[in-house]
């Protein structure tokens, strides 16, 4: 199955190049059928999830970057640049990184942001990865000051009340076309 995850991402790559620099006409070559970019967008948002399941137990270190130790946007950033896409290291600038998606919409691969929770502060604190929707049931990985690395479900009463926009990366938008 990994092996298989593994060929379907390089022969992504050519893909994913071809739609990053197709910045002027933002669009897909018209020869590849949807179902062939439906495959790819699947492998692509698993790859994604898998590589940020890796993380897992890292611990929190405040402007962390490494396994030694990680912050939330670090952990993003970091595992977005696996897949050749450049994020800020702050949850505030990367914000503006994606289009906003409504709840409703939101699939595997997006990202969450929630509301700092330092009364001083405004604004963006915290962002998240989105590992799983089933029934409105939103799953995402993290990095946290308690815990590290890991799960949180956005129905916890925390984290809904915290809740700020979900975001599409265009790395998803070019080859899903979701």
């Amino acid at each position: 199955m990994m092996k298989t995850r593994f060929l379907l991402l390089f022969a992504l790559v050519p893909l994913l190049v071809f739609s990053q620099h197709d910045t002027a006409c933002n669009r897909i070559p018209q020869f590849i059928s949807p179902t062939v970019l439906s495959h790819y967008s699947d492998s692509l948002e698993n790859a994604i999830i898998d590589y940020s399941v890796s993380f897992l137990r890292t611990p929190y270190r405040y402007g962390g970057q490494s396994r030694k130790g990680i912050d939330c946007s670090g952990f993003v950033s970091g595992v977005y640049n696996k897949f050749g896409v450049t994020l800020p290291h702050s949850s505030k600038d990367m914000i503006a990184s994606g289009r906003p998606v409504e709840l409703g919409e939101v699939h595997k691969g997006d990202l969450l942001f929630f509301r700092n929770t330092n009364h001083r502060r405004k604004g963006v604190g915290h962002v998240a990865i989105v590992t799983d929707v089933k029934d409105g049931n939103i799953v995402f990985i993290h990095s946290a000051r308690l815990g590290g690395v890991r799960f949180d479900n956005l129905s916890t009463p925390y984290y809904l009340n915290h809740y700020f926009r979900a975001v599409r990366l265009s790395i998803l938008d070019s080859v899903s076309g979701k």
